[in-house]
């Protein structure tokens, strides 16, 4: 009898010790998760949720209004459900069951942040698509291993026109601090289990449930029901375009633009206002006629006649962003499919120039594209063309800060000091190109220095 009443008096404490712990750990993670990274653009840096300005598709862009402060907010209310388990003050009993509110209140955070990513924002999707076709197509040209994907995306075939490859996408960029917060949910949502029962004595007070979740419903659908109206109305944009039906498509385009006008920012869906306006009106050519004319001839690897109809659209207008996109994507798959420094010297020569030529045109219409400059400067180094490979290479450190491919460029920075007779720099440089590999992929690096090469 003695045994068994220490055991209950030692679950009790335990049990009293877990009441306030469990609120207690859930806010430590929720302040980690406002200072933790969210996701890691493929060629930039980590996004902690300080540098995430939340975007609904209400076109109010504000970083004051941020994933930080919405964790922060989370976690400060989770303390005082920690604190008013440990130790009540005056009003504590307001927090002390709220744990289960609390809970799902953790959840909104990385639910926002799943539904700008996939659906309310396509332009930010879209940015880390570009940049993970261009990490992807560079990787080609590593002599050695590189980094396994968590999900495998291939170059030439993605985009991020669909819901299913914006969540790949997203997937493969996501990082710790998307997490904690459901962490911290499920910390929470399973409180009462290991707290104790707390009586309350205060009179439960009726109050209209059904109209609460219809007013909270409505309130749901003005605020969050903008962006998924946008995406139907983009899954009619394909239906009436497969049917030919170009005047019910052209209003469905403009339809999609009034519910989500980033959309007119993203060249996918100015190719397909394209198709739609290039029927209808087929002796009045535009801007997006021609891009949709490019998309047909590069389907069909007609890439020259395709990058002719781009290039009128681009010099009408050189400041529109999708058209630089709609650009690099188009020379980027060409290049790769022609498979400059593939073969022997005979064979690459050819191929090397060629794809010099549309390296230059890619440059042209957009001097930040890291892959251009990349393989621009690793045809220069092919070439013994030391001092443009330099310039090259200094210009992919300076635009990325993937710490591969900074390894890759610091090794043949170092190559090329090592060509122009400098052996002092190039060793300096290639310890740096080491610092960048911690993972042992850099092989080329690592055999120069050691002088196996």
């Amino acid at each position: 009898m003695f045994v068994y009443t220490r055991i209950q008096i030692t679950q009790r404490t335990l049990s009293r010790y877990v009441s306030w712990l469990l609120p207690a750990i859930a806010a430590c993670f929720m302040f980690l998760a406002s200072i933790a990274p969210w996701y890691s653009d493929p060629l930039g840096s980590e996004f902690s949720a300080w540098k995430l300005t939340i975007d609904i598709d209400w076109q109010f862009h504000s970083g004051f209004f941020n994933y930080g402060i919405l964790c922060c907010i989370c976690a400060i209310f989770i303390s005082f459900i920690a604190f008013a388990n440990w130790k009540p003050f005056k009003g504590s009993s307001f927090f002390v069951d709220k744990t289960t509110i609390a809970g799902l209140l953790c959840l909104v955070p990385p639910a926002i942040f799943l539904f700008q990513y996939t659906i309310a924002d396509p332009v930010a999707i879209d940015h880390i698509t570009q940049h993970e076709v261009q990490l992807l197509f560079i990787q080609r040209h590593f002599n050695y291993d590189a980094p396994l994907q968590l999900i495998q995306i291939y170059p030439l075939t993605t985009d991020s026109t669909t819901l299913l490859n914006r969540i790949r996408l997203l997937l493969d960029v996501i990082s710790i601090g998307a997490f904690l917060p459901i962490l911290s949910a499920g910390l929470l949502l399973n409180h009462k289990r290991f707290s104790p029962v707390v009586p309350n004595n205060q009179k439960q007070r009726g109050y209209p449930f059904g109209s609460g979740v219809m007013t909270l419903l409505v309130l749901s659908i003005i605020v969050f029901g903008r962006a998924p109206a946008a995406l139907y109305s983009g899954n009619q944009v394909k239906s009436a375009l497969s049917a030919g039906n170009y005047t019910k498509a052209l209003w469905w385009l403009n339809t999609e633009v009034e519910l989500n006008p980033s959309l007119d920012n993203l060249d996918y869906y100015h190719i397909e206002r394209g198709q739609a306006l290039f029927f209808l009106h087929p002796n009045q050519p535009n801007i997006e006629s021609y891009a949709y004319l490019a998309s047909v001839y590069s389907q069909h690897a007609d890439i020259s006649d395709a990058y002719q109809e781009l290039f009128l659209a681009w010099q009408s207008h050189r400041t529109s962003p999708w058209i630089v996109n709609d650009i690099d994507y188009a020379l980027e798959k060409n290049v790769e499919v022609i498979r400059p420094l593939q073969g022997t010297v005979i064979q690459r020569t050819p191929k090397d120039d060629i794809s010099l030529y549309q390296l230059q045109l890619i440059l042209e219409a957009d001097p930040s594209n890291v892959y251009g400059h990349y393989l621009y400067g690793l045809i220069q180094y092919d070439l013994l063309n030391y001092s443009e490979c330099m310039k090259q290479m200094a210009a992919v450190i300076r635009l990325n800060s993937n710490s591969y491919v900074l390894s890759s460029a610091y090794t043949y920075l170092a190559l090329s000091y090592a060509g122009q007779g400098d052996v002092l720099k190039e060793r300096s440089l290639l310890l740096t190109a080491i610092s960048f590999d911690p993972s042992y992929y850099n092989d080329t690096a690592r055999e120069e220095l050691s002088g196996l090469r």
